[in-house]
């Protein structure tokens, strides 16, 4: 979260617009930061009142876990915020909550030609199921499982959403840069964070949507 008004901060979790499940870590550093500092946190469900959730002076970090006591259904918007010795407010930032555990997560791969033939991606990590990893090497990337207006798709089974998806996205046996591996070296997402990623031939970006 981010401090307001004459206070600087660190950007701290949750990340802006990211899925959460269960509860949320909040995390905020004043700048400057004083012993006698106290952070009061705030929560808004959806286009609720602001409710405070707790207080921190543990100098010089100040945090708190947030546990959802309600019932809350995916999509939900939940937004935070904080207040520093009762003056300074930092800025929102908002979540959605994504009660179901996701069974896939999946890449959107656009090259401008359509030139796809068999770009894959080579994948590790304990975010995808282990039979999957199983057929994966170097030389046999992962394929697209079907296309979309964006381009290839390749639709990952999953085994836990909460971990990173690491990859590359590659030609079989390819490790040149730009002609058969993508820019960007080791890549990663979290899948409860960011169920669908786009990527851009030639761009080493991760991007949230097409």
């Amino acid at each position: 979260m981010e401090a307001g008004g004459n206070l600087g901060a660190r950007p701290k979790p949750p990340n802006a617009g990211s899925n959460v499940r269960g509860g949320v870590d909040l995390e905020i550093v004043p700048v400057p930061e004083h012993a006698s500092d106290v952070v009061r946190f705030e929560r808004r469900i959806g286009s609720g009142a602001w409710t405070v959730i707790g207080t921190d002076s543990s100098s010089p970090v100040y945090s708190m876990r947030d546990t959802f006591s309600l019932d809350l259904p995916t999509g939900t918007q939940i937004s935070y915020r904080a207040t520093l010795n009762g003056k300074v407010v930092s800025a929102i930032r908002s979540v959605r909550v994504q009660k179901e555990t996701l069974a896939v997560a999946t890449v959107h791969y656009n090259r401008p030609a359509g030139d796809y033939g068999q770009w894959g991606l080579h994948m590790w990590g304990d975010a995808v199921d282990p039979a999957v990893l199983a057929t994966i090497a170097w030389d046999k990337p992962f394929q697209r499982t079907g296309t979309d207006s964006f381009g290839a798709v390749y639709e990952i089974p999953l085994v836990n959403d909460t971990v990173p998806v690491n990859f590359i996205m590659h030609l079989p046996s390819g490790d040149s840069v730009p002609s058969t591996r993508e820019p960007g070296g080791d890549r990663s997402f979290v899948p409860l964070d960011h169920p669908h990623i786009y990527l851009r031939q030639g761009d080493p970006a991760i991007y949230f949507n097409p």
